[in-house]
Parts: C-alpha cells; sequence; structure tokens
C-alpha cells in the first residue's frame, strides 16, 4: 500500500519554467533599456558639444570686437557688401587660425575632443582624441536695418549622426560700440 502526502511542499516544475520565461521577459527588456541610454548618451554629448561650440564662436565674434582685432567693417560676412572676414555657408567645424577668431577664412586645424582611455584616467598617454567630422558650422552677420549700429549674429552648428541632423542656433545683436 502505497502513502500520498497531501501536505507536500515546494515548486512543480510548470512552476518554475513559468517563473524562468517572465525572469528572461524582465531581463531582454531590461538589456533593451541599456542599448537605449547608451545611443542616448552619444546624443546628449553631441548636442552639449555643438551647443558650446556655437557659443563659443559668438564668443570669439565679441572677443575680437572688443580688443580690437576687428573693425565694424569686418564684423560681416565675406561677399556681404563691407571688408567682411566671416565665411559664408556651413563649414567644417574648424578651429581657430593665425588670427584667433573662429568662423573666418584662416581656420585650419579640425575641431577635436579628448576622452579617458582604456584605463579609464583622463590625461594619460591613452586618451583617445575624437575629430568633431560630423559637426559644420555657419555664420550669418545681417544688418539691423533700423540701426546702422547694430548686426544680428546668428550660429549654427549642425551634427549629422546616424539619428539625423539636429541643428543648434545662437543668436544675438552686436553693436560698434561696446
Amino acid at each position: 500500500m502505497t502513502r500520498t502526502q497531501k501536505n507536500e511542499k515546494g515548486f512543480t516544475l510548470i512552476e518554475t519554467m513559468i517563473a524562468m520565461v517572465l525572469l528572461i521577459v524582465g531581463l531582454t527588456g531590461l538589456l533593451g533599456l541599456f542599448g537605449f541610454g547608451i545611443k542616448h548618451q552619444q546624443i546628449e554629448r553631441e548636442d552639449f558639444i555643438a551647443k558650446e561650440k556655437a557659443r563659443e564662436c559668438f564668443e570669439s565674434i565679441y572677443g575680437a570686437r572688443n580688443a580690437g582685432q576687428l573693425t565694424w567693417d569686418q564684423v560681416d560676412n565675406i561677399g556681404g557688401g563691407g571688408s567682411g572676414v566671416f565665411v559664408t555657408g556651413f563649414n567644417p567645424l574648424l578651429g581657430p587660425g593665425p588670427d584667433g577668431i573662429l568662423g573666418t577664412a584662416d581656420d585650419s586645424v579640425a575641431e577635436t575632443y579628448t576622452l579617458p582611455g582604456p584605463d579609464g584616467v583622463f590625461g594619460t598617454n591613452d586618451d583617445v582624441i575624437v575629430t568633431l567630422s560630423n559637426f559644420t558650422r555657419a555664420l550669418v552677420i545681417a544688418p539691423v536695418f533700423t540701426n546702422p549700429t547694430l548686426k544680428q549674429i546668428t550660429v549654427t552648428v549642425r551634427v549629422t549622426s546616424t539619428t539625423g541632423q539636429r541643428d543648434y542656433i545662437v543668436a544675438g545683436f552686436i553693436s560698434e560700440y561696446h
């Protein structure tokens, strides 16, 4: 005669399999979230760089005007009617040339930024230098017709990446007087 006990404790094989499937589904969703986060981290880095490069160009023009490096007629695009020194259209994001002013015809060296290398320490020999080859900059300087001593400056930095094209614009005014 066999006896069966009704108070057996534990999980059945079916319950264990269902729990494993639910765990796998949850972990797969979590893995997808990590991929999403890494992708957006790269986008945020590009966005930050684009915004800062637009502001940097804008400030370069103010600094050159304040230092007397540029005359009022030179604060214009090349071919803008005066003796402008700033290039027109979207151009590669280059560092300042010998004149020290961003956005002029003598800009030559590609802009870069540095990331820590495999050791995770910034400032060591294994740091990674990244060229900003997917960035372009356009600088438009337009007169304000109601005031001949005022010009509008618009700096647009365009980022082209796997997610498409994004533009970051800084606009403001510059006066002949500082």
